[in-house]
């Protein structure tokens, strides 16, 4: 595996490409969500940029992780999060050591999933949306990214992250306990389905924050994304899985002794009698 370059490499770098884009120290680091002075250890070499930092700057400037920390692109990777043309997605797309072509895939920015919800059906503005490609197999069914806008802890879904989904077209093919995108009365629900009912032509989705069950009809439903693979940008996300199962376990714990009391009680009530 090739070395990452030393901090000094990629701080000389980052300067050359914040330099080519006229822009100052100050207005670079609010791009990537750090302070200036942060910054400014970063373009010393003191330090090296975090993976959420190198996640903005990738799609910021369109640069590509390897550029980004080797100073080179190999010609068989493709950028992220740029806007390609038909011809550069031709050109730039090439095969693999495994003989597979990485598909490129329209990508739903936090930013434009309110226009998205207005214009799923729309295939001039799904054309206009940038590109993304990872490699990944390949699915039959039309497969689109989304940018996770929220914290969703229940599958590990963090702000940042990218989830694909590929489509679904026959509702009564939804797996229970599968993990779904829908576009539904305006919104985007990332849900579990429950259960399926063909009888009355409905879906059932579980819901975050203890409340009941969504109950919705397909005809409510635009369009049906089953999520297939999911790309982080948040280091500490196995932390955060082990703190949310704890408290669960916590909770679990706390019923059951809330429940032995009652028995308790219940016999000794019993007794008395």
């Amino acid at each position: 595996m090739q070395e990452i370059a030393s901090k000094k490499e990629i701080g000389k770098r980052l300067k050359a490409l914040r330099l080519e884009n006229s822009l100052s120290q100050e207005e670079t680091a609010k791009i990537i969500g750090t302070s200036r002075s942060n910054y400014s250890q970063i373009e010393l070499g003191k330090q090296f940029p975090t993976y959420d930092a190198l996640y903005h700057i990738m799609r910021y400037f369109n640069k590509s992780y390897q550029w980004i920390l080797h100073g080179e692109v190999k010609l068989d990777e493709s950028y992220l999060f740029q806007d390609h043309s038909v011809k550069v997605k031709s050109s730039i797309t090439k095969k693999n050591n495994n003989n597979h072509n990485h598909p490129f895939i329209s990508l739903v920015s936090s930013h434009t999933q309110s226009d998205y919800l207005k214009n799923y059906g729309n295939l001039d503005f799904i054309n206009k949306l940038p590109q993304i490609c990872f490699p990944m197999k390949k699915f039959r069914d039309p497969i689109r990214a989304f940018e996770v806008n929220e914290v969703i802890k229940e599958f590990g879904f963090y702000p940042g992250d990218i989830i694909i989904g590929s489509k679904v077209e026959d509702y009564k093919k939804l797996n229970n306990n599968g993990i779904y995108l829908m576009i539904a009365n305006c919104f985007m629900y990332i849900n579990k389905v429950i259960c399926v009912y063909p009888e009355v032509n409905s879906i059932l989705l579980t819901t975050r924050n203890n409340q009941d069950p969504l109950l919705l009809n397909h005809e409510e439903i635009q369009e049906i994304w089953m999520i297939r693979s999911r790309y982080s940008s948040v280091l500490d996300i196995e932390k955060d899985k082990l703190e949310f199962h704890l408290d669960q376990y916590s909770k679990t714990v706390t019923e059951i002794k809330f429940e032995i009391a009652k028995i308790r009680k219940m016999m000794v009530d019993k007794v008395k009698d």
